[in-house]
């Protein structure tokens, strides 16, 4: 006998839930740092649109071992509250600009101070590339810009 319509789109549907949880930040992450061996002492970086729910989920499984974090997400994106130990950041997208150098900045200081022995976590997500940024010598803003609008525009 076949299956009623119904029936089909709800096991669609429970199939499409279940795979969304599968690839879900914090999940994805908590999965991942279950199977690495984590030191006593932990910094977490997480960069992109999803760094706020892979940051959580990174929170959960390095439990009492955060020492400290960076976290920079879109202007926006911080929906879930974090311990006070990770600075959290929200910069530009999908067009850089001064909040995504400032944001450069302070990812450049903040590994360049990390003990040379804290073993650190980097998430990364989608938007980075815009979140993010550096100029290199020579370059402006508005050269970054110009640039991002051709690759946007296709």
């Amino acid at each position: 006998m076949p299956r009623e319509s119904s029936e089909i789109r709800k096991d669609l549907l429970k199939i499409f839930h279940a795979a969304l949880r599968r690839v879900e930040g914090g999940s994805a992450v908590r999965r991942a740092l279950a199977r690495i061996p984590l030191e006593p002492s932990v910094s977490l970086i997480a960069v992109g649109k999803a760094a706020t729910a892979m940051a959580a989920g990174a929170v959960e499984a390095i439990g009492d071992r955060l020492e400290d974090g960076l976290l920079v997400t879109r202007q926006g994106y911080l929906t879930e509250p974090l311990p006070d130990v990770i600075r959290c950041l929200e910069s530009e997208h999908p067009v850089p600009g001064e909040k995504s150098l400032a944001a450069g900045e302070a990812l450049l200081d903040y590994c360049q101070s990390l003990p040379k022995n804290r073993q650190a976590i980097f998430c990364l997500s989608g938007g980075a590339s815009s979140l993010v940024e550096a100029l290199k010598p020579g370059h402006t803003l508005a050269d970054l810009q110009r640039l991002n609008q051709s690759l946007l525009s296709g």
